[in-house]
């Protein structure tokens, strides 16, 4: 009998996942510790994963975080997250609700979310997710103190995040306390929690407990960086393009830059495209992966990147030449209410550049950039309105419109209005005003300026 039983509990252990390795990998989750994953642990997880709770939710983490070699993808985490959820794994439906809670792999639910951590209450990664829902108001009732109760409870039961989140309540309110707050995060930072370590540097960065200290900053944000958290590899880019609290050091900026790319920052996908394009000097480029970086992030929702990919297409960054694709990224973007890209749509169809010339449709997407403050509007409007009508009204309001970029300093605008002073377009004839316009544009480089001058003198 006793040798039965030995037998059994080989079998058990050999076709279950082993405890260590999942609670290593239900840390990691939450961004605590990046644990590096053997081969074989990769391999005996997926082999369970056919009809194993447990395995379905590690090979998720090990998707969701790109950890063991295994490709980073949302997608797949969550389709593994999803079936491990179905045989009651609570971590798994935590995961889930995470996803919800978030908006990650699929459309952003609160209520759906509230409802996968309600079933999921023995995790303490779902206390905290809860949590968070009540303090934000997320598909219940907003209330702080219920937030905290849960907040207790999910430290309670092991969860580093929860500590993180406590501290965030104790950072507002009459009832605010700093130094608990930063105590909280220490504690979850110094175990090894990447989302702790880069709330501290960010808090360094901004002053949130006393003085400003970039150093203090760098020192977290690395700690951070290193655990592959992407937010704080960001930063870290940025303060290494800055040289705040560090070196200043455009590659060190591209290489974190591109780290947080890998780990599914659109954000970062785009900071990589500005330095690989020159957008951004100093680092080395390469227009090809440029144009890569700025069609990942567009392709992620990086709405600004959309400026970006547009001008790869217009310019030819790494792609050839489209005009048709620049003006179809452009209007995309000039919808968002990008100045520049409606600007920049404005000079394709008053060139018909994609096939189309629109001049009515242009000058609409014009003043809509240049109502916004944009000066290369103004500039550019002025100077149609200046050309499509002669009516006294029309060159009224193209002076109206250079007066405005070339009070920002444009040279353009400056060298257009000085023309219409020594015209008398627009204005009364002033051939003072128009050599001060004049020659102030020729200081800025404007040669038509600087030959009109010559003229007028």
């Amino acid at each position: 009998m006793k040798f039965f039983w030995l037998i059994f509990l080989f079998c058990v252990q050999a076709f279950a996942v082993d405890a260590n390795l999942y609670n290593l990998l239900k840390n990691a989750f939450d961004y605590t510790g990046f644990p590096e994953i053997e081969k074989s642990d990769v391999e005996n997880i997926k082999k369970l994963s056919a009809n194993d709770a447990d395995a379905m939710y590690c090979m998720g983490v090990l998707a969701f975080r790109g950890l063991g070699k295994v490709e980073r993808n949302n997608y797949e985490a969550l389709k593994y997250f999803t079936n491990a959820s179905l045989f009651g794994n609570a971590d798994a439906l935590a995961a889930v609700g995470y996803f919800y809670m978030e908006g990650i792999a699929l459309k952003q639910n609160a209520a759906n979310a509230v409802n996968y951590f309600e079933r999921a209450k023995t995790s303490a990664a779902a206390l905290n997710c809860l949590g968070v829902c009540h303090l934000k108001g997320l598909g219940v009732e907003k209330s702080k103190q219920k937030a905290e109760e849960l907040f207790n409870e999910a430290i309670k039961a092991g969860s580093v995040r929860a500590k993180i989140s406590l501290a965030m309540c104790k950072m507002e309110g009459k009832d605010k306390n700093l130094q608990e707050a930063l105590s909280l995060l220490k504690e979850a930072g110094n175990s090894g929690n990447a989302i702790a370590q880069c709330n501290i540097a960010t808090f360094y960065l901004k002053g949130a407990f006393g003085a400003k200290d970039p150093k203090q900053a760098y020192f977290w944000f690395e700690k951070s960086a290193t655990m592959q958290y992407p937010q704080a590899q960001l930063a870290l880019s940025k303060l290494y393009l800055e040289g705040n609290g560090v070196e200043k050091d455009a590659n060190k900026a591209l290489y974190w830059a591109q780290r947080a790319a890998y780990n599914g920052s659109s954000e970062a996908m785009n900071t990589a495209g500005l330095m690989l394009s020159g957008k951004i000097s100093g680092a080395s480029t390469d227009p090809k992966m440029a144009f890569e970086y700025f069609k990942n992030s567009v392709d992620n929702g990086y709405e600004k990147a959309l400026d970006n990919l547009g001008d790869c297409y217009f310019y030819g960054i790494g792609i050839e030449r489209d005009f048709k694709e620049a003006a179809r990224y452009y209007r995309r973007s000039a919808y968002k209410n990008s100045a520049y890209s409606q600007t920049m749509l404005a000079e394709i169809k008053l060139e018909g550049l994609d096939g189309q010339r629109n001049n009515r449709e242009a000058v609409r997407w014009l003043k809509k950039a240049a109502d916004s403050g944009f000066v290369q509007a103004q500039s550019r409007l002025g100077a149609v309105l200046l050309e499509n009508d002669s009516d006294k009204e029309s060159a009224a309001e193209a002076v109206r419109y250079l007066r405005k970029a070339a009070d920002a300093g444009d040279a353009e605008a400056m060298g257009n209005l000085g023309a219409c002073y020594a015209i008398g377009i627009g204005v009364t004839k002033n051939r003072d005003e128009a050599i001060r316009l004049l020659k102030q544009a020729a200081s800025l480089g404007n040669e038509d300026a600087a030959s009109a001058l010559s003229r007028l003198r």
